[in-house]
């Protein structure tokens, strides 16, 4: 009853017995001493043997044990185990003391998953509770399983703290309860009903005297047109939420005005945006908001995906580190996804893999699994794989109810791109129609100038549309050598080499190929070798060796990545930095390489990577085309 381990002087304390008791129950094998704590040797003997107590001797006993605990200062701040105790025990009262402030420990602690389960287990006992403590327990919990995206959850557990605001009838109270529910529903994907939520929110509040609820609701407006992508909008809710929250001084509202109002002038190019999304971030850091935190580096991310600012990765990094330190499972979700894409952008296909795969298998609908599954379905296509088309099918599932450009642009410039690499040139139209309008109304530069890139691709654009970012443009006028070179420069490789196969000189269609090739993108490096063959040229560079596209000697896929930089003579502190992992791990990774190739030194790993495959040929090295 007390558990898998116990002291032994909380059996005497609460038995009676002597010590004579429990050398038994060690000489008979049924439990075993361990640090000073007695620990049973099977769990399935103690289970078998709770199974026989009557349920009236069981209740006894979790009282007695709840007693023993608190008056031992040894255990009576040991909250979690008192909460367990007197709920087995029916004590209601010390149920809600010790669950309440063990939840709020665990909270403060970043334990979260702990924090919604305390809250859980208080509110298992908090019939009896007026309807505005409960109300408050309900969104504590929540706001738990919102931290954690454990989503259907937290939207029917403040669904019925928003009943039981009603029931009370304070209005103030129901329109900031409103407001947070409109949160947790954008982020479950049902964005009309947050819309909904977040006007009600308001409906509620402005007949109200201005407070904190206020500036909330009008930042959440703000929030919504944020993600909306309607820069107009954002900006006119934001200096009314923060005129308010100024005027009663709460730090939080700002911290969110301007998270909203930074991410969209960053989407827009405005150089003031990133400004004042640093400015978030760090007043959030000094306030100890570190739900706010994350979000900043969040919207630091998708900002830095969207315009392939490459120098912020190491900014993404740090706030995915930040997360996972703190338990924002939600957080950490974004986070992977976007930097998944800044990964593949920059041709860093492998480690792109590995985020995107930490992201896809994440249960519900979350949004950020469809720049995951993006990623995933694109490298398949341009690898020549097979199994692009499911991944695509379910991120549309998830991003065609928003509406949103974030949400819906991605998954069509996916499909567009994996339809024209499949020769289905037809299907451009109807993957890109919705997004292309979006991207019109909205006027960013980089959705607008994708999807129109892939609809020119198609027929369906003769010429870039206004507004659109300038290597898209470039490509569309048919400016290959400079569109290659702005790709170049932002560090697009495989967009570069895209373009370079169009500029249909031979130096341009080897150096296509010189970048394709290490990628394992097969259908692009077939069309350049087909390019070049029809010009007459003979001697065309070997594509990726079928060695390396196996994985030899069993070399894992961030191993096979390692080896590069291993024969450039890098240390492991460079190579660290380069790829954005800790040196600890660096150092299991190399140490798992020099043992699958069979070399001591890492001198050698040069001959022997040359050997399998695992290195670029000399330049110059050729081989007949087939």
């Amino acid at each position: 009853m007390v558990g898998v381990r116990v002291e032994p002087w909380v059996v005497r304390e609460i038995t009676g017995s002597e010590a004579e008791a429990i050398d038994e129950c060690v000489a008979a094998g049924m439990l075993r001493p361990y640090d000073g704590i007695m620990a049973f040797r099977h769990g399935l003997a103690r289970e078998a043997i709770l199974g026989t107590i009557p349920p009236h001797q069981s209740i006894a006993i979790h009282r007695a044990v709840l007693s023993a605990l608190r008056s031992s200062p040894a255990t009576c701040g040991d909250l979690t185990r008192l909460a367990h105790h007197a709920e087995a025990a029916g004590d209601e009262a010390a149920v809600l003391e010790y669950a309440q402030e063990a939840a709020r420990r665990a909270a403060a602690l970043g334990a979260h998953r702990e924090a919604a389960a305390q809250y859980a287990r208080a509110l298992r006992c908090a019939d009896s509770l007026p309807v505005e403590a409960r109300a408050d327990l309900l969104e504590k919990r929540a706001y738990q399983l919102f931290l954690t995206a454990q989503f259907a959850d937290a939207v029917a557990t403040h669904e019925q703290s928003l009943d039981c605001r009603r029931a009370a009838g304070d209005p103030r109270a129901t329109g900031d309860s409103l407001r947070a529910l409109s949160r947790i529903l954008w982020c479950v994907g049902r964005i009309q009903d947050a819309g909904r939520r977040a006007r009600e929110a308001l409906e509620l509040l402005e007949p109200l005297p201005p407070g904190r609820e206020l500036a909330m609701a009008y930042s959440a407006m703000s929030s919504i047109c944020m993600n909306d992508e309607d820069a107009a909008g954002a900006r006119t809710w934001g200096p009314r939420a923060l005129a308010i929250a100024e005027q009663v001084g709460d730090t939080e509202t700002i911290v969110q005005t301007l998270n909203n109002t930074g991410t969209i002038d960053m989407l827009r190019g405005r150089p003031e945006g990133r400004e004042k999304l640093e400015r978030s971030l760090e007043m959030a850091e000094q306030a100890g908001l570190e739900e706010h935190v994350g979000r900043a580096f969040i919207h630091l991310a998708w900002t830095a995906s969207r315009t392939r600012c490459f120098d912020m990765i190491e900014r993404v990094t740090t706030g995915l580190d930040y997360a996972g330190e703190r338990d924002l499972y939600l957080w950490r979700l974004w986070l992977n996804a976007y930097l998944s894409r800044l990964l593949f952008d920059q041709g860093r296909w492998i480690e792109a893999l590995e985020h995107a795969a930490s992201v896809v298998p994440a249960s519900g609908a979350s949004l950020s699994r469809i720049p995951a599954l993006c990623v995933s379905a694109l490298i398949r296509a341009r690898r020549g794989e097979p199994d692009a088309r499911p991944l695509l099918e379910e991120a549309l599932a998830i991003a065609e109810p928003t509406h949103q450009l974030q949400h819906i642009a991605p998954v069509a410039a996916a499909r567009a791109e994996a339809a024209w690499l499949e020769g289905e040139v037809a299907a451009i139209e109807a993957a890109t129609s919705e997004a292309f309008d979006r991207a019109l109304r909205a006027g960013d530069p980089w959705t607008l100038g994708e999807i129109a890139f892939w609809r020119w691709r198609g027929g369906l654009v003769q010429s870039p549309p206004e507004g659109a970012a300038e290597p898209f443009a470039l490509m569309m006028a048919g400016k290959w050598a400079r569109a290659a070179q702005a790709w170049n420069e932002i560090g697009c490789p495989y967009e570069a080499a895209t373009a370079l196969a169009e500029d249909r000189t031979e130096a341009s269609l080897r150096r296509a190929l010189q970048i394709l090739e290490p990628l394992g993108a097969r259908p692009m490096s077939a069309r350049v070798a087909r390019r070049l063959r029809e010009m007459g040229v003979r001697r065309i560079p070997r594509g990726p060796r079928p060695s390396t596209q196996a994985h030899p000697a069993g070399l894992t896929s961030r191993e096979l990545e390692l080896v590069p930089l291993l024969v450039q003579g890098l240390s492991n502190a460079e190579i660290a930095r380069r790829t954005y992992i800790s040196v600890k791990t660096v150092d299991h990774h190399i140490s798992s390489i020099l043992s699958k190739l069979g070399v001591r030194r890492r001198v050698e790993v040069a001959r022997e990577a040359a050997r399998l495959g695992l290195t670029p040929e000399p330049a110059g090295a050729a081989a007949e085309g087939t």
